[in-house]
């Protein structure tokens, strides 16, 4: 549950602390009664902003999301074989890569960014790798489908590593 809960807090946490008090999310926090604390901790986080890469500040808060959602979904789906299996932990990379591919093309708005898309797919692939490395059947593969995927290394390979094949 860790890896859901604190992807999702820290790329909130970012959005809040350090961007811009027209986003969406600063409607919803009035909405649930919590806008009147935004103004306290912005004033004490400043500082630390200034200090901070903008893709921490712009991109990260995209992959954090995209990771807290795959994660989410592997524990829901843990131990679960078939294409529904699959179809569910592709929702977070389509709805992140998606985004950004669609802004690119026009369809969606926004700016495309190549560093959101770049760790959109990195924390989907990196959730994907944490979250479904103990629950795989070597015979059916990470996503169930006969072919393998991402698995613990048996002997004679290199170890105890995870091995995506």
């Amino acid at each position: 549950m860790l890896h859901v809960v604190l992807p999702v807090f820290l790329g909130a946490a970012i959005y809040v602390l350090f961007r811009s008090p027209t986003l969406r999310v600063f409607q919803w926090l009035d909405a649930a009664g919590l806008g009147s604390f935004v103004p306290a901790a912005r004033a004490w986080a400043r500082p630390i902003g200034d200090h901070l890469p903008e893709w921490l500040l712009f991109s990260a808060p995209d992959g954090l999301w995209v990771y807290g959602l795959t994660a989410c979904l592997a524990l829901v789906w843990r131990g679960e074989p078939g294409r529904a299996r699959r179809a569910w932990l592709c929702v977070g990379i389509a709805l992140g890569a998606g985004g950004e591919v669609g802004q690119w093309m026009g369809l969606v708005p926004g700016v495309f960014d190549g560093a959101d898309l770049l760790l959109c797919l990195a924390a989907w692939g990196a959730a994907l790798v944490l979250n479904l490395a103990g629950d795989v059947d070597e015979e059916a593969g990470a996503f169930g489908d006969g072919r393998g995927g991402v698995r613990r290394a048996g002997a004679g390979e290199r170890g105890r590593r995870l091995v995506l094949r």
